[in-house]
């Protein structure tokens, strides 16, 4: 029987060990880290059952073979890297694994580098974890050592003793063997924080089955393990026809507003008395109103939602905001990852429902209907973040962190930091203690106004506003229970996403005028005037907000919607147009 063979049947036994404790559909959860992977022959197997497979193999060559074999095979949850396990947590040191598999390696390795690598696991690995191994095995109470070579052509075995095995390690042209002893073995698993738990042989060959041993220091993750903050999902719609938008029932909700409201309508009201003195750029009616919002698997603190009316654009707006105190940085990334889904993961004044489910419904109370659901957006603000208090020097393990909350991407862990530091450009910092990071449409902003540089800010600022203005504005000092709004970076991607669903509608309806051919009948050369009419208006309305100065935040956001090109595709629409 050949190595191989006994290869696969070991790891048929450990996959069933596997299966028989988290279950089958429960392994697509499961992250694996296959340490020695060589060529990567088991990936395949071991990428259909599990969430994602990572690879380390030192050896460049055999690394090149078990990428090659990861894509011609396509299996995106798997990847090879040409580094040992020390390298790989320098690399990706927040890293964490469920399974980690090493086959027939530990056999051709020095005792010292198989007790490094089983050291270093304790930094990949939970007390939930379960580790792998297989190796040559003997029923004696001793181990047994040999090298293998070649003489004259032919294949020789020679019996030696630990020293000569540790010399034949490092001998190119011999293959040092161990047979361990199963006591032997198992005392130095347990040396190194590990107990096996299951042992399996299959003839010359043995499966060890380890967890980590009671007591066993385990590394916990070195990057931001809570934080605190809120998070804003902002949803736009728009109608065909703006002039179709009736505002009397969104009034009278207005006028019905109690004091559970109040200090969500004055933070709006400072923020944008101070910001934006001669008025929004687009005019807007606004109604707020106190929700309960329960997340199965997030803790929210607060909630409440704010509906926003466009009339002169026919755009309306649903913001649903929730406020996070002290929870698992994972709850940010996974609130992000949710915001469209359209499963009951969220309660709404107790009854189960998605976000998009509460839009809906608030804008039906507030007597808009069937409207075109348009963009969205995201806002994550960062009250406390960890242990960081500067939003300028951020580690790389912090920087990881945040660029899964601005992607929501759960795999954060496994993002090169090259790739992190990329996404990380399209940032605006307008004080040290807050920071802004945009990305297309979805936003984190750093807002360290309970810290030591927010107070000495104040402290500088407090003089100057007492003489000049008799006191300091209440925005220096408010903290918004809706993100984003400190800053301005609510009112700024508000902005953004008016223009590209205005654009959108009226790009829509300047097809929808002509005919397949670009024809326009009776009824398509009436509603083609009424929209040229309403393209031009709109236009002067995008010139008007240039004219007033848009600030570095809005650029930024504007150019991460990429509306210059839109807006040109106005310009391009009235040509369409009579």
């Amino acid at each position: 029987m050949s190595d191989f063979k006994y290869e696969d049947l070991l790891l048929d036994r450990a996959l069933q060990y596997l299966t028989e404790k988290y279950g089958k559909e429960g392994l697509q959860y499961r992250s694996v880290l296959y340490l020695e992977c060589r060529d990567g022959r088991f990936m395949p197997r071991l990428s259909a059952l599990f969430s994602s497979v990572t690879g380390l193999e030192p050896d460049e060559e055999l690394c090149d073979e078990a990428m090659e074999r990861i894509l011609d095979q396509e299996l995106e949850n798997a990847t090879a890297l040409c580094m040992d396990l020390e390298t790989y947590i320098r690399e990706f040191p927040n890293q964490m694994f469920d399974v980690v598999l090493c086959s027939q390696a530990f056999q051709h390795m020095k005792h010292e580098t198989a007790c490094s690598i089983l050291e270093t696991l304790k930094n990949v690995i939970g007390p939930d974890s379960v580790c792998l191994f297989t190796t040559t095995f003997t029923d004696s109470r001793r181990n047994a050592y040999t090298a293998e070579f070649l003489q004259d052509g032919e294949k020789k075995v020679l019996d030696v003793d630990e020293r000569g095995f540790e010399d034949a390690v490092d001998t190119p042209d011999r293959k040092a063997v161990c047979l361990f002893s199963r006591p032997w073995m198992e005392r130095f698993l347990l040396s190194c924080g590990l107990k096996t738990k299951q042992f399996q042989t299959a003839e010359k060959d043995a499966l060890y089955v380890c967890e980590p041993a009671e007591g066993t220091l385990l590394r916990r993750s070195c990057g931001p393990e809570t934080a605190s903050g809120k998070v804003c999902y902002m949803y736009y719609y728009y109608l065909n026809d703006s002039t179709g938008m009736n505002t009397a029932k969104l009034r009278r909700l207005q006028e019905e507003e109690d004091e559970d409201t109040d200090e969500i309508r004055d933070a709006f009201e400072a923020a944008e008395n101070f910001l934006y003195a001669d008025g929004m750029p687009f005019p807007v009616l606004r109604h707020y109103r106190k929700t309960e919002i329960r997340c199965r698997k997030v803790s929210v603190a607060d909630s409440h939602t704010v509906v926003s009316f466009y009339p002169g654009n026919g755009i309306a707006q649903v913001s649903v905001c929730l406020t996070l105190e002290d929870v698992p940085c994972d709850d940010f990334v996974y609130l992000h990852q949710i915001q469209c889904a359209d499963d009951e993961l969220f309660t709404v004044d107790g009854e189960p429902g998605s976000i998009l489910q509460l839009c809906e419904n608030v804008l039906k109370e507030c007597g808009l209907r069937d409207p075109n659901r348009s963009g969205t957006s995201f806002i994550a603000e960062l009250n406390r973040f960890g242990n960081c208090t500067d939003p300028l020097a951020l580690t790389p393990d912090y920087q990881r962190c945040l660029c899964g909350i601005l992607t929501g991407d759960e795999g954060y862990l496994h993002i090169p930091q090259a790739l992190v530091e990329k996404r990380m450009t399209g940032s605006w910092t307008g004080k040290d203690f807050a920071r802004v990071i945009a990305s297309g449409s979805n936003y984190v902003l750093l807002n360290f106004n309970r810290g030591e540089t927010y107070a000495d800010y104040i402290d500088y600022q407090l003089p100057y506003a007492e003489h000049y203005f008799g006191e300091l504005n209440r925005y220096f000092t408010m903290d918004a229970p809706t993100a984003g709004i400190n800053h301005g970076l609510f009112f700024s991607a508000e902005t953004g996403q008016v223009i590209r669903t205005v654009i959108q509608r009226l790009t829509e309806s300047a097809i929808q005028s002509s005919d397949s051919r670009g024809v326009f009948g009776a009824n398509g050369l009436k509603r083609s005037k009424q929209v040229r009419a309403e393209m031009l208006r709109t236009l002067h309305d995008l010139d008007r907000v240039n004219d007033a100065g848009l600030s570095a935040l809005d650029g930024l956001v504007l150019d991460g919607l990429g509306m210059t090109h839109r807006i040109e595709s106005i310009r391009d629409s009235l040509f369409l147009l009579i």
